[in-house]
């Protein structure tokens, strides 16, 4: 029997990791959101400890890492199905932790590291919430939610928004595509209005953004890319 304490979306990792080795790319998706929300979700965690990091900057960090270790499950470079729960959810706490470091470190800004015990994350399961951080809402309500609050957006940010979501296209990337035309600055700023508006729009609709239930990563991409492959024909 699964100890209450232990968190239940390690063993969901775990689950998704073996489906995206053997080529699942609705497992694929949904183990980005997961490994996406939970780094992101340490970085929150941790924000006060490192000094602060801004909110645009622990969602990259995230969406970054989460790739990155996405990638090597899908080549079997990082396969945790031998792994506990608790141990999973502590690797990505770590994973984390020192992503926000080595951030921090080439920004110029100093951190403090009292001893190499500080880059390990402080970890029990009594830390772990005892339930996914996606499993909270439906998801089709918040592909919904999501949709009209995309559909609210300008043309151009609506397709900034999708090539730095979910292609996690760097800025200079998205500002020489040939439907974008920006320069790279421009398109930060884009960003961090179309990132404020999203979540505006969420915020009243009283949804919270790091409790997307699973599988909502993948309908999304579906329907924002067939509406604006739509919009090219």
């Amino acid at each position: 029997m699964t100890n209450s304490k232990t968190p239940a979306w390690p063993s969901r990792i775990q689950t998704l990791c073996h489906q995206v080795q053997g080529g699942s790319e609705a497992a694929r998706g949904e183990l980005w959101t997961l490994l996406n929300t939970s780094i992101f979700m340490y970085l929150q965690r941790d924000q006060g400890r490192l000094g602060g990091l801004a909110r645009e900057d622990m969602e990259d960090l995230a969406s970054q890492k989460a790739l990155d270790l996405l990638g090597k499950a899908e080549q079997g470079v990082w396969d945790p199905k031998t792994r506990s729960e608790s141990e999973i959810a502590g690797y990505l706490a770590k994973v984390a932790r020192n992503g926000a470091i080595d951030f921090l470190r080439k920004q110029g800004r100093q951190v403090t590291v009292e001893s190499p015990a500080e880059l390990e994350p402080l970890v029990s399961e009594e830390e772990h919430p005892s339930e996914s951080p996606l499993s909270s809402v439906a998801r089709r309500e918040y592909v919904d939610a999501i949709k009209e609050c995309f559909e609210q957006l300008q043309e151009r940010s609506k397709r900034i928004w999708f090539f730095r979501v979910f292609l996690d296209m760097s800025s200079r990337d998205i500002a020489t595509h040939p439907e974008v035309g920006l320069k790279s600055s421009h398109i930060d700023v884009v960003l961090q209005r179309t990132r404020k508006a999203m979540r505006h729009c969420m915020d009243q609709k009283e949804l919270n953004p790091l409790e997307i239930p699973t599988g909502t990563f993948v309908e999304l991409w579906k329907l924002v890319e067939n509406r604006l492959s739509g919009e090219r024909e």
